[in-house]
């Protein structure tokens, strides 16, 4: 945080620095006060005030940035401010990545398979997981990996550091997205399957906002990242995986007919999708003709209710 500029300017309010005061005023009224007068823009725009309101603003943080804590620096007005910004900022830095232990846990999209031995779930603390500068993840229980950003994922773009890609065993993983949480300005990393944070994760229903059901998670789902699942699942190249010198896709071998053609990962993915929309289709059509049969035979029913009857 900024070093403490000027002397208190003193006022007789109760016997006390005018700064003193406005320390214990709403931050609304103080934006207000140093407009009010050039004397007021003084007194409420100094570090006296503002380091209060920085102190009360990130007590309960995860993470504000160094370089708005450091003495010397920026005005405290102006750290208060940028740091508020900042809390906004969902582009994450190598050295803020590299910085934290992670805490990280499977979604239930992910399947029981994964879920059945991941701790959360069970109960206990999350598992952790480092990044490494280097490029490499480690984690106790998946043991080593890589790591980095992509420059875009399931057709949003953004700044490096926005998109991170693990891999692990030579494969890439659907790409993680990163986020903050607003409560605490933590960092969150988290993919169709997995979650992370970048402070230690409540036990599993403590903090429902964290939770699959919460906002968060539900912006990160199988369905808003079904190519990159659909193409993992089987065992396509992700975009930017294998990419050539000059960026191209890698080429890859599929089965069409009962022959082996070698196509841009890209053109076997849409490939793919196209037969999967086929098969959704032929299920609801399945489905309506089951409806529309079960209607059918209660017709009949009735009308032979009715014939007796009669």
């Amino acid at each position: 945080m900024a070093s403490q500029r000027g002397k208190l300017v003193l006022a007789d309010v109760f016997g006390m620095p005018l700064e003193h005061v406005l320390s214990f005023v709403p931050v609304e009224s103080v934006v207000a006060a140093i407009s009010s007068s050039k004397f007021l823009e003084i007194v409420a725009g100094s570090d006296a005030v503002w380091g209060s309101k920085c102190h009360e603003l990130w007590y309960d943080k995860a993470y504000v940035p160094q370089h708005f804590r450091e003495t010397g620096g920026m005005s405290c007005l102006a750290a208060y401010w940028g740091s508020l910004t900042d809390s906004r900022r969902c582009s994450i830095t190598a050295e803020e990545l590299c910085s934290f232990e992670w805490s990280a846990r499977m979604k239930g999209w992910s399947g029981p398979d994964w879920t059945s031995g991941d701790a959360w779930w069970q109960g206990q603390p999350a598992s952790v997981r480092y990044f490494h500068t280097d490029g490499t993840t480690y984690s106790p229980e998946r043991g080593e990996g890589q790591w980095r950003f992509v420059p875009s994922a399931c057709g949003q773009t953004g700044p490096e550091g926005s998109f991170l890609r693990l891999s692990r065993g030579g494969r890439d993983y659907p790409t993680h997205f990163v986020t903050r949480w607003a409560k605490s300005w933590g960092w969150i990393l988290h993919n169709c399957w997995g979650f992370c944070t970048s402070f230690p994760l409540p036990r599993k229903g403590a903090v429902p906002e964290l939770e699959d059901d919460g906002q968060i998670c539900q912006e990160v789902t199988v369905e808003t990242c079904r190519d990159e699942a659909m193409r993992f699942n089987m065992g396509l190249p992700l975009p930017f995986e294998n990419a050539g010198t000059d960026g191209d896709e890698a080429i890859v071998s599929i089965t069409i007919d009962g022959r082996e053609v070698r196509l841009p990962a890209n053109v076997a993915a849409a490939i793919f999708r196209h037969q999967q929309l086929d098969v959704d289709s032929a299920d609801e059509e399945d489905s309506e003709n089951e409806e529309q049969s079960v209607d059918e035979e209660d017709e009949e029913a009735n009308v032979a209710e009715t014939n007796f009857l009669g």
